[in-house]
């Protein structure tokens, strides 16, 4: 049995530590000026720390065995045109604190993918990271439910007055989106050597979709399922409709015995407060755009702009009411033509690695590479999605996570047939069998 790499296993930690933004009161150094809940945070966190360490190696296996051609794919073009537009929006920003910020997270996220890329060997070590980010939800769907019936928090605990969850993380929207990225991932990934987790994985984090109360969530888990019911690989229809009839039954059941919860989805057809005032933040973002086509009104820009040149559209007054909470909106305003040209890119670039991992797969792995890419690109539609409603698209770390494993398996499928290691779970064939399975497969193109 192959022996665990060192940087394979710092990615798991990661995917695992990622949900864990309560270490931010962990550390007494490094404070922010703004709290959580009332609790100081602090710049350091348990994921970054050991990110910091994932490319501290990366650099040292770089050093020591050179930059391969395999790492200097192309696919990294889009995401280092992101990072240009971000130097260059920085030269112009009305916020070069906030901008250099962002700059300094965009790069240590691009070396975390990069670091995917690098150690990610086989589709055997995607598995193994889809498996622990889907324990990972799993764990978070129960302490969901364990906190929806003791009613304890570990902070920002008022949320307890509205009723909402937040587990370990500060934002119970953005904890809602990992939720809704798990379930898909219980239920369109490859089975569980463990009987009865799969089932368990799908119900928590449904009832934890439900519990959150993010109207957000709500509205891309169903979007997520009608995409997947008319666009998605035929043989996953029979798991399309099982999940919509649980969710059906979910939601009836938690609207019957939680009057929250039933003036939650009210809400989502009568309108709302909030929803008046992303409606006014949009209008600002797009007028931003219209001032400033070319290449917007720079990185971090968009809520001093908003307050101090489109007062006009101001509804509300504090920290996160001049926040877009869109993502589209905020790269539109921040760097016009430019910003929307890069996404776009990237977006395409998503849906053709995917298109190219379910033609190429090979025979003897076909079946499980099709899933894994399944998930990995759902859940990256739903932080797609989800930033639409909360933020947190480039900044989003899990979305790097997945987009790494997405080229890294694409870079396997590029390989020729004839030189790709078949495994049999995670275990490589003999040099015999190896033979007699790829002249079989290359006889079957």
């Amino acid at each position: 049995m192959r022996k665990p790499r060192f940087g394979l296993v710092l990615i798991q930690m990661i995917i695992l530590t990622i949900p864990l933004e309560i270490s931010k009161t962990w550390f007494p150094i490094l404070l922010l000026e703004k709290s959580v809940g009332g609790q100081p945070v602090s710049v350091l966190e348990v994921s970054r720390l050991i990110l910091a360490l994932l490319v501290l190696v990366l650099i040292g296996n770089l050093l020591k065995n050179g930059i391969p051609l395999s790492v200097l794919r192309k696919e990294l073009v889009v995401p280092l045109l992101l990072l240009g537009a971000y130097c260059v929006s920085w030269l112009f920003t009305p916020a070069p604190l906030t901008a250099r910020n962002e700059t300094i997270r965009l790069v240590v996220h691009l070396l975390m993918a990069l670091s995917v890329i690098w150690f990610v060997r086989n589709p055997e070590d995607v598995q193994v990271l889809l498996g622990v980010f889907r324990w990972t939800t799993l764990v978070l769907g129960g302490l969901v439910v364990f906190q929806a019936f003791s009613g304890v928090f570990w902070w920002n605990e008022g949320l307890s007055e509205g009723g909402r969850y937040n587990a370990t993380m500060g934002d119970p929207n953005i904890l809602a989106r990992y939720m809704v990225m798990g379930f898909f991932a219980w239920l369109l990934g490859p089975l569980d050597k463990i009987k009865g987790v799969r089932i368990t994985g799908i119900l928590l984090c449904l009832a934890s979709i439900v519990l959150i109360q993010s109207r957000g969530a709500w509205v891309i888990f169903a979007g997520l399922l009608v995409t997947l019911w008319f666009f998605g690989p035929r043989y996953l229809r029979r798991r399309v409709l099982g999940a919509l009839l649980l969710a059906s039954v979910a939601v009836c059941v938690a609207i019957m015995f939680s009057p929250t919860i039933q003036e939650r989805f009210a809400t989502l057809s009568a309108g709302s407060g909030a929803a008046d005032v992303r409606v006014s933040l949009a209008q600002a973002g797009i007028a931003m755009f219209l001032d400033h086509p070319a290449f917007g009104v720079g990185l971090g820009g968009y809520p001093i702009e908003y307050v101090v040149n489109y007062p006009q559209f101001l509804t509300y007054y504090g920290e996160r009411g001049v926040l877009s909470h869109a993502a589209l909106i905020t790269t539109m305003a921040e760097f016009g033509i430019v910003g929307l040209a890069i996404t776009a890119a990237f977006l395409a670039q998503c849906l053709r690695l995917f298109r190219r991992l379910q033609e190429r797969a090979n025979p003897l792995q076909g079946e499980s590479i099709r899933q894994m890419a399944t998930v990995v690109l759902v859940s990256l539609l739903a932080i797609l999605l989800g930033s639409q409603a909360e933020g947190r698209f480039w900044e989003e770390p899990y979305l790097w996570v997945f987009w790494g494993m997405l080229v890294a398996l694409s870079g396997q499928m590029e390989r020729p047939l004839i030189e790709r290691p078949l495994t049999v779970a995670g275990n490589v064939l003999d040099s015999r069998s190896q033979k007699i399975m790829k002249r079989a497969a290359l006889h079957n193109r």
